[in-house]
């Protein structure tokens, strides 16, 4: 009986990833133009040249050829281009890889440089149906885990620093930026501190931030909601 419980574990241990996905990983590629189609701006063959190195994020970003152009109804993109990609950064995919090639759908966005970038639609099999899932669009910069700014951190291009207070003697040791994207709340954790001001680079483009923070009794503390849509700092007391 004992090996038989161990022999199982192991087999729920190395299938954890499918259980957590519920059926397969999420495919870039599609086969064939869904029907009916989705709200994209670009339908093309594409063929990804970068993957930009670096730690963990939720966004992964790097650079594809256009190969042919099926669909668009964004003048900016043409064939033979090098544009800029992005994708979600999730355990079930889609998985980059240099090299990969095959038809996407996507959203055609802008950068803070102001060149078109791509969010491709994904899909996968679940239950025997293909499902299509939206691309969602984060800003340039977005951080699942920011850490709290430190004196000689410089502030990158196309963020704002916002400004968290909390006062009394309430330990605070960590803080939930909530915004319009729910799915991709900002967790930050910190030693353990109470009346402070602590900072955030915050990548612009975020919408409704929320700040909540919470102590070791885990009492929450929340703030007003505002969008993050100039330069500059951002004061939530």
């Amino acid at each position: 009986m004992r090996y038989f419980l161990a022999l199982a574990f192991c087999f729920l241990l190395g299938h954890s990833h499918a259980h957590a996905c519920l059926g397969d990983d999420r495919d870039l590629f599609f086969k064939m133009i869904p029907s009916p189609e989705s709200e994209a701006d670009l339908i093309a063959i594409i063929s990804i040249s970068k993957i930009e190195d670096g730690p963990p994020k939720v966004t992964v970003t790097g650079s594809a050829t256009v190969i042919r152009i099926i669909e668009s109804s964004d003048t900016r993109v043409k064939a033979g281009d090098e544009i800029s990609l992005q994708v979600l950064n999730l355990s079930c995919g889609p998985h980059l890889w240099v090299g990969g090639q095959g038809m996407i759908i996507a959203k055609v966005g802008t950068n803070r440089k102001g060149a078109p970038v791509l969010h491709p639609y994904s899909h996968k099999s679940f239950r025997g149906d293909e499902r299509i899932e939206a691309p969602v669009i984060l800003p340039d910069g977005f951080e699942l885990f920011p850490h709290p700014l430190q004196i000689n951190d410089e502030i990158p291009q196309g963020f704002a620093v916002v400004l968290v207070g909390f006062a009394g003697k309430t330990l605070i040791d960590s803080i939930v930026l909530g915004h319009s994207q729910k799915r991709y709340r900002m967790h930050a954790r910190f030693p353990e501190q109470s009346n402070s001001i602590l900072a955030f680079a915050i990548p612009l483009g975020i919408k409704q931030l929320s700040v909540t923070a919470i102590g070791k009794a885990r009492n929450e503390l929340t703030r007003e909601k505002f969008d993050i849509d100039r330069p500059g700092v951002y004061y939530m007391a």
